[in-house]
């Protein structure tokens, strides 16, 4: 049976694989029905030349993290649309996102947003293709899969492409400023600015992460605002240190990497305080995360790791639930979690279980680590004692509150034993018991934790309880005993 954990990238491929299923499953729905869905003829007639394409061009499309929201969510609408049920909801949220009073009308809508990824398919063919109606966007707009985004200011309509050029109106074709040869955007209209270019790039070994915060923002989404508003200038800064984080993560934990390298795709950045969050991943968005930017390259990876493994645990549970329904595992905040400094439903507090884990053994590997640099060492100490203490606590919650499923307990069982063989390398490593109870703070500084008064410094295992014994009282009947 493969491992959950600590796997290939087996549980990615198996997500996009039955996208591309619920995909023909879509264009098959909307074949059968008649069903008075505006644009259902379009997007079929759009449907039947992205299927003529090349597999590995549309392969390349469609593993674009917004390939499978699309999918996701036009999945529901069709359902809603066709069903005559009571609305999910996902589909009353995503109607809103779209302005549409009804399923229907909100699925017209969501069926237009698939000529982005058929433009970008025909775009990397180099075939010709022209819409029946325009595809109208806002500028900067990303083609998926590709690295490309077209910039410029205000909406534009694209009527298609013909011979590697996106056509703005069947005019005059100019050069797409930085983008590569043979890559050309049409334009008729007094926007000498509108150009094709590449989005920020962060490179180690075989990892490409794509910068890009407009790579994240169609309908629906408004998850990446922070990083949109830091802007494509603040990715550029910041793209040596996220390289650095990376050939941590690569030293690190090699086994992470390899499979991040060959899954992740977009992760714009944005300063780690601004939009409510530190870093941030989305269920129906695999392959990309919002990286709150950290002064420290090893605080940057622990977060890389983090946020991959949320990716790679939202995979795991296409398979089914993980808690037996009646518990309300998703929406019923009333457990304690050593990480949060609010109850948390048993879904997110095992998320983070399932999250920290390989976060403790990349903190491990640094303090094994006999050349890692001076002015980590007392961080890392702190880590490897912090992180298996909160693991207890996170583990102790789960066992006495969760009643898991088949899937469930597997995966349960699988963090239990991953928990004892960071047992039994903490033992071989000489840690001490307890340290000085440390923090790294936005600029990268690393600062000493004070108790909630100020008035004296922490051990780490004093900082652990003093979060304990500061929440578990405000939480409800039912959370920590």
């Amino acid at each position: 049976m493969p491992r959950l954990l600590r796997g290939d990238a087996a549980v990615f491929d198996d997500r996009w694989e039955k996208s591309a299923a619920g995909l023909i499953a879509v264009a098959r729905a909307l074949r059968r029905h008649d069903a008075a869905v505006a644009g259902r003829r379009e997007f079929l007639a759009v449907y039947d030349e992205v299927v003529a394409l090349p597999a590995a061009v549309f392969t390349r499309v469609w593993l674009d993290p917004l390939a499978y929201f699309w999918l996701h969510r036009a999945y529901e609408l069709v359902g809603a649309s066709l069903s005559g049920q009571r609305w999910p909801a996902a589909v009353a949220e995503h109607c809103r996102a779209l302005n549409a009073p009804t399923p229907a009308l909100a699925l017209t809508r969501h069926l237009e947003e698939f000529k982005g990824l058929a433009l970008a398919m025909h775009f990397l063919a180099g075939a010709s293709q022209t819409f029946a109606t325009p595809f109208t966007v806002t500028l900067p707009f990303v083609l998926p899969g590709t690295g490309l985004v077209l910039n410029g200011g205000g909406p534009v309509s694209i009527v298609g492409t013909s011979g590697g050029c996106l056509e703005i109106t069947p005019a005059d074709v100019r050069s797409g400023g930085g983008a590569s040869s043979g890559q050309r955007v049409a334009v008729d209209m007094p926007m000498a600015d509108m150009r094709l270019e590449h989005s920020p790039v962060a490179r180690h070994g075989p990892c490409t992460l794509s910068l890009q915060p407009y790579a994240l923002t169609r309908p629906g989404l408004d998850f990446a605002a922070a990083a949109v508003t830091a802007g494509l200038d603040y990715q550029e800064t910041h793209r040596p240190l996220v390289e650095r984080a990376l050939a941590l993560v690569a030293r690190y934990d090699p086994a992470t990497f390899a499979v991040l390298a060959e899954v992740t795709q977009v992760v714009p950045l944005k300063p780690a305080s601004a939009g409510g969050y530190t870093n941030v991943s989305h269920s129906d968005l695999p392959g990309a995360f919002v990286l709150g930017v950290m002064h420290h390259p090893f605080e940057l990876a622990d977060a890389i790791v983090h946020e991959y493994y949320h990716n790679r645990l939202f995979c795991i549970e296409e398979e089914g639930s993980f808690f037996d329904p009646a518990q309300n595992a998703l929406t019923d905040e009333r457990y304690y979690s050593p990480w949060r400094d609010e109850p948390r439903p048993l879904r997110g507090l095992l998320h983070a279980l399932f999250v920290y884990t390989p976060v403790c053994e990349f903190w491990l590997a640094v303090y094994d680590d006999a050349a890692r640099p001076a002015e980590v060492s007392d961080y890392a100490t702190d880590r490897v004692i912090r992180i298996p203490a909160q693991l207890d606590l996170a583990i102790r919650e789960l066992e006495a509150q969760a009643r898991f499923t088949p899937l469930g307990a597997r995966l349960f069982a699988e963090l239990r034993e991953a928990r004892a063989a960071i047992a039994a390398r903490v033992r071989r490593a000489s840690i001490p018991a307890d340290a000085p109870a440390l923090r790294c703070a936005i600029d990268g500084s690393i600062q000493r934790e004070r108790s909630l008064s100020g008035d004296r410094e922490l051990s780490v295992l004093q900082a652990v309880a003093a979060h304990y014994e500061r929440y578990v009282d405000g939480v409800a009947p039912g959370g920590v005993g």
